[in-house]
């Protein structure tokens, strides 16, 4: 489990939904939250005299914001920093092995798959480690700890950290496999070789967490339409992806890209820890 928490905030809704959220992890873990708060000088900034006052203010900003935090829970340590550079770029970096990097998101469905600017799918994509993705909260109910599984290595990885997620939450773990080429039985029960990938990725998961209850969904579309669909009564949605390189860093894989791009419930991105096959 990542240990240490680190929350991407710039003042907005959704930056305040993923610090909520990322307190709310942290609080009887590591009982520590690092907030960062980025400047793109390039982007915004003309010359040397308003990227100073912009870092002051975001520095004030940030300082009243984690007084307030630490006000309220007294028993977490509260870290800060204002940094100056792309926030994808700053953001990725403090991911890794150890570290969950968590982003707001503003939700909402979109049909940009490949190429966009929203920062949690660049963020998942540079990240060596962990990216949870927060939309703002809305009133619907949900439950249950959902991630996509398919024949890849990321999947494993994915799936033994859902798992771990769902026993901490006291919640049962949803496995949603999906594809066009095996449709299920037709009593819709999953065929032979969607078993096969549900107990090649449950079989780690059920010696490590023998009393947990697993459901399995089988559906015959596209993986990243049936994840969000799933995903609307989660109360966390995790996916796998690939280790960062020369491609990741240009396109995150579609089915994440699109998941992140579109979350409703709190999403993360997994990739693969060294040692584990990519």
């Amino acid at each position: 489990m990542y240990e240490k928490t680190v929350v991407g905030w710039d003042g907005s809704a959704p930056a305040d939904a993923a610090l909520d959220w990322a307190v709310e992890r942290a609080s009887g873990r590591s009982n520590s939250v690092r907030i960062v708060r980025s400047i793109d000088d390039a982007e915004l900034y003309s010359d040397e005299l308003d990227a100073r006052w912009a870092v002051a203010v975001a520095t004030f900003a940030l300082a009243e914001r984690a007084a307030k935090l630490r006000a309220s829970r007294p028993e977490l340590e509260v870290n800060t920093a204002v940094t100056r550079g792309e926030a994808g770029e700053i953001l990725g970096a403090l991911a890794g092995e150890n570290t969950l990097v968590v982003v707001g998101s503003q939700g909402g469905y979109t049909g940009e798959y490949w190429y966009t600017a929203r920062l949690g799918a660049r963020l998942a994509a540079l990240a060596r480690g962990a990216v949870a993705v927060i939309p703002v909260r809305d009133s619907r109910e949900r439950s249950g700890v959902l991630v996509g599984v398919d024949e890849s290595d990321g999947a494993v990885a994915a799936c033994l950290f859902a798992a771990e997620l769902a026993c901490l939450r006291g919640e049962s773990l949803h496995l949603v496999h999906a594809c066009t080429d095996h449709p299920p039985n037709s009593d819709g029960q999953p065929g032979a070789a969607h078993e096969a990938v549900f107990d090649r990725v449950l079989a780690p998961v059920v010696r490590a967490f023998p009393t947990l209850t697993v459901h399995r969904h089988v559906e015959h579309t596209a993986p990243a339409a049936a994840l969000i669909l799933y995903a609307l009564d989660a109360s966390l949605a995790v996916v796998g992806t690939r280790r960062p390189g020369a491609v990741r860093r240009l396109f995150l894989g579609s089915v994440s890209h699109t998941l992140v791009n579109n979350a409703r419930s709190p999403t993360i991105v997994v990739a693969p820890r060294v040692g584990e096959p990519a």
